[in-house]
């Protein structure tokens, strides 16, 4: 049984919490029934998604729920990449009103478990949105990872809300690069990644996306943190907040 972003069965069209709820139950009488949520690291932010997983919980009884089991290794990516998703869920799951029991099954503990090191992650901090300063340092990433024989298999930029698209059309980057939103990247994997994210108020959000792009990423990593037009990143206190966070374990670099 497969929950989709919207939080709702996919094979059983369209259905309210107390209808899922008891569709489990009744599946579950005969059979193992395994809820997947592939989205939650954005898709829990969503109201919908994160009342249904929450009825869920509530409703199945302890004898008859089996938990996720935690991860006790994550050999999925660098620990240095990982030591990052933990600042970042620790952020994230501060703002959630919810049992900790239900974030620890979307949002697994990164439980450090290997030593393998990688380059270190670089974060780029523009405190104002300036088109052709970000345009520059996009492009000056884009062309390191071009000389050094990537392809779309190995190397992907990943953007919320990206205005550089018209002026990639005519270089060579754009058949080198897999160039894909955030909302295009759950199950997705990369040795090498360029984030490109605006930001904006919501702190939920911008955490979730920014917990998204770096979790797709295997080895080496470049984020590109900056704010809507007319407004400032420092006008963003949670997003300053982590930045300070993240200034131990990646080369933070302010423009």
């Amino acid at each position: 049984i497969w929950v989709n972003r919207a939080g709702l069965l996919e094979n059983e069209g369209v259905l309210d919490n107390e209808t899922t709820t008891r569709q489990m139950k009744r599946l579950s009488v005969e059979n193992t029934v395994l809820v997947a949520n592939d989205v939650g690291q954005h898709g829990f932010i969503i109201s919908e998604s994160r009342s249904v997983l929450t009825s869920l919980h509530a409703e199945l009884s302890t004898d008859t729920r089996v938990l996720c089991k935690k991860l006790t290794k994550n050999l999925r990516n660098t620990c240095d990449l990982s030591e990052i998703l933990t600042v970042i869920r620790d952020q994230f799951t501060e703002s959630l009103d919810v049992d900790s029991e239900i974030v620890d099954m979307i949002l697994p503990i990164q439980y450090p478990g290997h030593y393998i090191r990688g380059p270190l992650t670089e974060l780029h901090v523009f405190n104002i949105y300036d088109y052709d300063i970000i345009r520059d340092v996009l492009y000056t990433k884009l062309s390191r990872c071009a000389n050094n024989m990537f392809d779309k298999s190995t190397m992907a930029l990943i953007h919320y809300d990206f205005p550089f698209e018209p002026d990639l059309i005519d270089t060579d980057y754009v058949d080198k690069v897999d160039i894909c939103p955030i909302s295009d990247t759950y199950s997705r994997e990369w040795p090498a990644v360029i984030v490109l994210l605006r930001c904006n108020q919501l702190e939920n959000y911008n955490l979730a996306r920014f917990y998204l792009a770096v979790s797709r990423v295997r080895v080496w990593c470049s984020v590109l943190l900056y704010p809507k037009e007319g407004e400032t990143l420092s006008d963003y206190s949670h997003v300053m907040r982590l930045v300070d966070n993240l200034r131990t374990l990646a080369r933070v670099v302010e423009h």
